[in-house]
C-alpha cells in the first residue's frame, strides 16, 4: 500500500523501468535463436512444416525446459483470467514441490484425471 498518493508516480515509474527490462530480455532470448526454431515455436507445426525448415537446437530446448515448446503459439498462460482464483485455492493445482503450478494447461491436465 502507499502511505501517500504522491508515491503513486516514482513507483508506477519504477514498475514502467521493470517492464522494459524485461521486454529488451525477451527480445535478446528471440534473437539467441535460430529461425527455424523461433518458427517452430511461435508458427502451427502443420504451418511449420510447409515452410521447409529444419529445426537445430529445439529438442535440446524442449529437454531443458522440460516443456513441448513447438507449435506454442499463443506463448506462455499464465493462470489469470476467470478462474484464477478458483485455480489459487484448489488443491489440486499445487505441483510435487507444493507450488502452484504456474502454467493454465498444466493445471487443466492435473484437474482432470
Amino acid at each position: 500500500m502507499l502511505d501517500k498518493e504522491t508515491d503513486a508516480r516514482p513507483i508506477a515509474y519504477g514498475a514502467m523501468l521493470c517492464e522494459g527490462f524485461v521486454g529488451v530480455m525477451a527480445f535478446i532470448a528471440v534473437l539467441s535463436l535460430s529461425p527455424a526454431d523461433y518458427f517452430a515455436i511461435n508458427v502451427p507445426p502443420d504451418r511449420f512444416a510447409t515452410l521447409g525448415m529444419q529445426v537445430s537446437e529445439l529438442p535440446e530446448l524442449s529437454r531443458a525446459v522440460g516443456e513441448q515448446v513447438a507449435g506454442r503459439t499463443g506463448g506462455a498462460v499464465s493462470p489469470g483470467g476467470r478462474d484464477g482464483a478458483r485455480l489459487l485455492r484448489d488443491p489440486r493445482a499445487q505441483g510435487p514441490d507444493g507450488l502452484l503450478v504456474p502454467l493454465r494447461h498444466h493445471v487443466r491436465e492435473r484437474c482432470s484425471s
